[in-house]
């Protein structure tokens, strides 16, 4: 996979950065367990958030994160900032979460110049966490729609793999 991964300078534009005058543009990530309520309809897993353009690209994870262990993980929509910070019940009866770990991370390789919106479909990242320290891929599995032809570019609710390479 990583023979595949082309490099760019930075994916950040300046207006997404945190610290205005820095020139080092760290972005933020949280991993939360979701524990769901009994008898809903996805079980519980834990939420992989990182911060970009205004909100948090999230991912869901079966299981917790283990260093060398890859994972099939399913895109979910963007959440809001808040979730950056907060541990406690979620709205509309949809369980509750809490802080497994967080921090800082920046993109080494994220291919295809996608617009800020999208969600490349190959993402190596360096995190800097109290848990998970190290790199971590994220890579968008093909999906068809029904027309046999790619889906469109929006990437929630697809599947992607989730590897936690470590340092």
């Amino acid at each position: 996979m990583e023979n595949t991964l082309g490099m760019i300078s930075e994916l950040l534009p300046a207006s997404d950065t945190r610290h205005k005058g820095e020139s080092d543009i760290e972005m933020r990530f949280v991993v939360l367990y979701h524990e769901m309520p009994r008898g809903a309809a996805r079980r519980s897993h834990w939420d992989f958030m990182l911060e970009r353009s205004g909100v948090l690209w999230t991912w869901a994870l079966p299981r917790q994160p283990v260093r060398g262990e890859a994972m099939d993980v399913e895109a979910l929509p963007d959440h809001r900032l808040a979730y950056l910070d907060y541990e406690g019940e979620v709205s509309l009866g949809r369980g509750a979460v809490t802080r497994w770990d967080r921090g800082d991370y920046e993109v080494i390789d994220a291919p295809g110049g996608a617009a800020d919106a999208d969600r490349p479909p190959v993402m190596r990242l360096r995190l800097h966490g109290e848990q998970i320290a190290g790199e971590v891929l994220l890579t968008r599995l093909e999906s068809k729609d029904r027309s046999g032809s790619r889906g469109d570019q929006s990437s929630r609710g697809d599947q992607w793999i989730f590897v936690w390479k470590g340092n």
